[in-house]
């Protein structure tokens, strides 16, 4: 097989291009299509015809092959998105209510014996509250 570049002037025959998987058939003489950077190599007549069942029973073998194998992953992806869709439902479900104001620090009984701690500017300012309230203000 001699080697061609693109846009050289050839003889007419069968020419793949391995580079881009391409073939290109000319029936006369003629340019290949490209630029020079294009490798191309001429296919002879015999070993087309040699390749074609070859070809032609891969692709009745694989096609199949390659049909199950998208329906396996089609039913696979159908699979992870229910078994998501759940774990995020049942997450929902299963997590606590949010309560704000609720901190349930103290698991144990309330302290009986406890001494209250008298604070002498609160209750100051309390009473200075109770006085403005009944008109008495001793500002």
């Amino acid at each position: 097989m001699n080697r061609y570049r693109g846009n050289q002037l050839v003889e007419p025959g069968v020419y793949v291009n391995p580079r881009q998987l391409s073939f290109e058939s000319l029936r006369q003489d003629g340019r290949l299509p490209g630029s020079a950077r294009d490798h191309y190599r001429r296919v002879s007549p015999i070993i087309l015809l040699l390749a074609a069942p070859v070809l032609g029973g891969l692709y009745v073998v694989f096609l199949p092959v390659i049909g199950l194998a998208m329906l396996a992953w089609l039913a696979g992806a159908k699979v992870v998105q229910l078994v998501s869709h759940a774990a995020a439902a049942s997450a929902r479900v299963l997590r606590p209510g949010w309560t704000p104001g609720g901190a349930f620090l103290s698991k144990g009984k309330q302290a009986t014996n406890a001494t209250r701690h008298e604070d002498p500017w609160l209750e100051e300012k309390k009473e200075q509250l109770r006085r403005s309230e009944g008109g008495q203000d001793d500002t």
